[in-house]
């Protein structure tokens, strides 16, 4: 039964991630069936059963899980509270005011998106034994990046109709740049958090153990280096800074995990009086560059960057919005009409600047008590502790895989800021699995 649950959840995330290029690209069969799915997805008549059914699943997993947690001696629930309740509030508006949320797929997607995080999450970690879980993840997760390195590379750049500068802005299999250069950023911080941990196994079967360590180390290497040069191409600015982030995070990790203390490059206070001083020295040298990297980079310093100065006055009438409305928000579908008709400012030139940043949206569609309880929820996950032991045993191999799932999950949602994704199937899935797998379970 885990076998069968664990080969439905690892197909309903493949669907999920290339389910638009697979309806376009595969064969008849499989076309009609991801046509199908949309079309009950985008139905208003009947996609109140398909949200129905996705509660079914959640309540199942949940229970699930919850089993699994009372065999342990102090079970650990209080993130699950979170989540729940910003589930809930979800639901409760959309059912309130259906006619209007089933207009759009916001509500399927983001139910669909925790469905299979909760799917992956208990199938991979039914085990209680550290070792049997150490494989399924470390499997899992091995899969995942080399899906985002082929995808890195399938007809990027070709046909593209995004550029910059006259240069294509890659987007692979999907249809968005920011999209594809977030999801290999954060394919990117998974695939060197593997190589870090394939190099420091240490095994006591021989030189061929070790050998075959630093084989996998080097290949995850090659695959983070093919990942961040699609990140480069997509020119995406909110994934190069979720990219950082991203490696920060998985450095100071990984300095913590192999040292007693801490270097100095690794405390706060030093890493933000760097990445200023970064910043400046960047700006005074390549302000009158000729590269186009440099210039994309440091376009947000330009008082001319209409991008950037949307998205400020976008998150400007979203807060306007989330003041007047501050408890049950909008509903689902209606901040992006209202924005255009009583908060749209004459000073920018689009509208579609709004949906870029999920956190607002999230506040302004469903209230600041959810998207409080979504806020504590992904801070609790990110930041619980997890349990190490013995730095070369099992658990603490474990352990190191989560905080490598966690890396991927933050740069996610520091690119949710600023180029949106959780309401799109692709980055939500990965986003509520990653948490999913970076818990402590």
């Amino acid at each position: 039964m885990i076998d069968l649950l664990k080969a439905l959840t690892a197909l309903a995330f493949i669907s999920s991630l290339f389910g638009e290029h697979l309806a376009f690209s595969s064969g008849k069969s499989v076309s009609s069936a991801c046509q199908e799915a949309e079309a009950v997805f985008r139905d208003p008549e009947i996609q109140w059963m398909a949200v129905l059914c996705i509660l079914v699943y959640l309540v199942i997993f949940a229970a699930m899980r919850e089993q699994r947690l009372r065999r342990r001696i102090t079970p650990k629930g209080g993130i699950d509270h979170w989540r729940v309740a910003f589930l809930v509030i979800s639901t409760l508006v959309y059912f309130l005011n259906y006619q209007r949320a089933s207009q759009s797929t916001q509500t399927a997607i983001l139910l669909s998106g925790a469905l299979i995080g909760s799917g992956v999450g208990v199938s991979l970690f039914w085990r209680e034994e550290p070792g049997s879980n150490k494989q399924s993840l470390w499997r899992f997760v091995a899969l995942m990046v080399i899906m985002l390195a082929i995808a890195c590379l399938w007809k990027s750049g070709y046909g593209s109709s995004f550029s910059y500068k006259k240069n294509a802005r890659w987007v692979g299999p999907w249809d968005n740049p920011n999209l594809y250069g977030l999801l290999m950023a954060s394919g990117a911080a998974l695939a060197l958090g593997l190589a870090f941990s394939s190099a420091g196994m240490v095994d006591a079967s021989g030189s061929r153990r070790r050998y075959w360590n630093h084989l996998k180390s080097a290949m995850f290497l090659a695959a983070a280096g093919i990942m961040c040069f699609g990140l480069w191409k997509s020119y995406s600015r909110g994934a190069w800074v979720a990219a950082d982030v991203g490696g920060w995070y998985l450095l100071i990790q990984w300095c913590k995990r192999t040292t007693h203390h801490w270097p100095l490059f690794t405390r706060h206070y030093f890493v933000a009086f760097a990445v200023c001083l970064l910043l400046v020295v960047l700006f005074w040298q390549y302000q009158h560059t000729e590269s186009v990297t440099a210039h994309r980079a440091l376009s947000a310093s330009n008082q001319n960057d209409f991008s950037w100065r949307n998205r400020v006055a976008a998150w400007e009438g979203t807060l306007q919005m989330m003041a007047e409305r501050p408890w049950l928000g909008w509903g689902w579908n209606q901040p992006d009409p209202f924005y255009r008709h009583y908060y749209f400012t004459s000073r920018i030139d689009e509208t579609g600047a709004v949906q870029l940043n999920d956190y607002l949206m999230l506040g302004a569609t469903l209230g600041i008590p959810a998207l409080f309880c979504f806020c504590m929820y992904l801070w609790l996950a990110l930041t619980q502790k997890l349990e190490i032991g013995n730095r070369k045993s099992e658990m603490a191999q474990l352990a190191w895989l989560k905080t490598v799932c966690r890396a991927r999950a933050l740069v996610l949602a520091v690119g949710f800021w600023f180029d949106g994704g959780l309401f799109k199937l692709p980055t939500a899935a990965t986003f509520w699995i990653l948490l999913e797998l970076g818990r402590e379970n």
